[in-house]
């Protein structure tokens, strides 16, 4: 005889919070004002990647986050870019940056070679790498959905406790 039983294990478990509160040396590659990518090497020693590409208004940039240890992804969007070739600054209540130095050439190179990706070195004549300040604050939460447990008793009253479809324990 085998009987089952079901409890939701629902209100105690509330997510993921993620707390991102980092700032440092960006270094960014502008392929136009609306789209560009690159690193943020942050105080604590975090590599941030960050990619900046066209938003739904004309006047605004989607920028996309990617902690480098953990993959995590972050997504800011309808951030105000401020490009004229020779200084960038990004405004976005998560995000700030100002550029304080410009390298245009071999400079340039040697410092997408070293700290950015290679493609871009090789992708484009013309480059220009823009450095500064960028403080990168962000709260997120993921709720996860209430997780049923299952408790079954066999004839011999062994209890059997399911945690999910396919696991047993």
């Amino acid at each position: 005889m085998f009987h089952r039983r079901r409890r939701d294990m629902g209100s105690r478990r509330r997510g993921v919070i993620y707390n991102m509160d980092e700032e440092g040396k960006a270094r960014l590659v502008f392929e136009s004002a609306s789209s560009f990518e690159g690193t943020l090497e942050a105080k604590s020693g975090e590599i941030l990647s960050i990619r900046g590409i066209k938003g739904a208004r004309d006047d605004s940039v989607n920028i996309q986050v990617i902690v480098g240890e953990t993959g995590s992804q972050f997504f800011l969007e309808d951030a105000t870019i401020k490009y004229d070739g020779q200084s960038a600054t990004i405004e976005h209540p998560a995000m700030d940056y100002a550029s304080d130095e410009r390298l245009i050439g071999m400079r340039a190179r040697k410092e997408i070679q070293e700290y950015l990706n290679p493609r871009l070195a090789e992708e484009h004549d013309s480059q220009i790498v823009f450095k500064g300040y960028m403080k990168v604050k962000l709260l997120t939460s993921y709720q996860t959905k209430p997780v049923l447990r299952r408790e079954s008793v066999c004839e011999d009253s062994t209890t059997i406790i399911e945690q999910s479809e396919d696991f047993f324990a």
